[in-house]
């Protein structure tokens, strides 16, 4: 008998604006780009999240999902 069943795990993560400019400094789309880029990226990111920011903190929702089975025995 195969047992089968599909999990969510839902909960927000909270990073500072900073710490979420830094983020999105790690992806290789951001990491290629020009000193003058990367800054204008960072300005941009800065000017969308200080306005959602409650107390220097965004809190970004997260969601997991995954299947959990179990194999039938062999014989």
């Amino acid at each position: 008998m195969e047992i089968e069943r599909h999990v969510e795990l839902k909960w927000e993560w909270t990073r500072t604006v900073e710490e979420m400019i830094a983020l999105f400094g790690t992806y290789s789309g951001v990491i290629i780009q020009s000193d003058d880029d990367r800054r204008e990226l960072q300005d941009e990111l800065r000017r969308r999240l200080e306005p959602i920011a409650v107390n220097g903190a965004v809190q970004v929702p997260m969601t997991v999902r995954g299947t959990i089975a179990k194999r039938r025995a062999r014989s």
